[in-house]
Parts: structure tokens; sequence; C-alpha cells
């Protein structure tokens, strides 16, 4: 018996810590909520909330500007399609190795490629190598047009050593090297 009373004694006492616990579990969500809710009153406070009309100009700008996005997206997709062309082939016939000392200068002037032209500067030692780094250059079924935009001399700071410098425009063979 008295160990029912003991029982009997026991459960209203961890019944009583339950809620007691539930109570402080339940107090502690409520501050942490009315604290959130707080901090959102004063940011809308501190912020100047847009009208109706304000939001819609900004979503309508927001809007154009996506626009804008999309068609910078299209042109790149069509400007990578093009850069299929060209291949590890161009830029071994472009550095002619063995052909010709004509070198192509990549540390200054970035080769460029645009609508089916591949553009880029060249230097050689010897003017009358330039003339045959264009022959070579025309007679290679890659390129169905290649123009040179004339040369100058200049000459190596560190070395004092002489070379002449010149623009390439070969046109690639081929749809995509066709003008529009």
């Amino acid at each position: 018996m008295q160990r029912r009373r003991g029982l009997l004694f026991l459960f209203p006492l961890l019944l009583s810590a339950f809620f007691l616990q539930s109570y402080l579990w339940i107090s502690e969500k409520t501050e942490k909520q009315l604290e959130r809710a707080e901090a959102i009153n004063s940011w809308l406070e501190s912020k100047e909330v847009e009208s109706g009309s304000s939001r819609q100009d900004y979503l309508r700008k927001k809007q154009e500007l996506l626009k804008i996005y999309e068609q910078e997206e299209s042109y790149i997709r069509e400007q990578a399609k093009s850069y299929e062309r060209m291949t590890v082939e161009c830029l071994d016939i472009i550095q002619s190795d063995g052909v010709t000392s004509v070198k192509i200068v990549w540390e200054d002037y970035p080769v460029e490629y645009q609508e089916g032209a591949l553009t880029f500067s060249a230097r050689s030692k010897d003017a009358l190598e330039i003339a045959f780094y264009i022959r070579y250059l025309e007679e290679t079924e890659v390129f169905e047009a290649v123009d040179y935009h004339g040369f100058y001399q200049k000459e190596e700071p560190e070395s004092g050593e002489v070379y002449y410098l010149f623009q390439v425009t070969a046109r690639l063979a081929g749809e995509e090297g066709k003008k529009s």
C-alpha cells in the first residue's frame, strides 16, 4: 500500500514537471516570435515601403532588363555557334610552324573571331616573309580570302631586335566564312 501511495505522490509530481517544462518551452517560443515580429516591424518602419505603382514601375524596369539580357544571351549563343568552325587546325595553320618565320603575337594583340573572319597580329624579322606568309594562308583550303593591313617596323626594347608587325584578316571558307 505504501508503494501505491509513493506512486500516487510521484505521478502528480511528474505531471507537474511535464506541464512546467511545456510552459517554459512555449513561453520561450513566444518570446522568440515576439522578437522576430519586432524586428520585422522595425525593418518595415525603417525602410520606405514602396507604393503599388512604384512597385509596378520597378517590376516593369526589371522585365525590360530581363528582355535585354535574353537578347544578349541569344546573341552570345549565335556567336558560340560560329566559333565551332574555329578549330585547332585553323590555329595550327596561322601559326605556320616551320613554313615561315612569322609568329603570331598573342600577348598584346588577341586573336579575334567574328562572323566567320579571323583577325590577328603577327610579326616577322623579314618584310619579304610577310608576303610569303599571306600567300601560304591563301593557298590553304581553310580560308577563302586573306587580307593584311600593311606593316610597320618595331624594335624590341630589351634586345634591340628589329621586327615587322602586321595585322591579318582571314575569312574562313564555307558557310560560316561567307558574308551575311
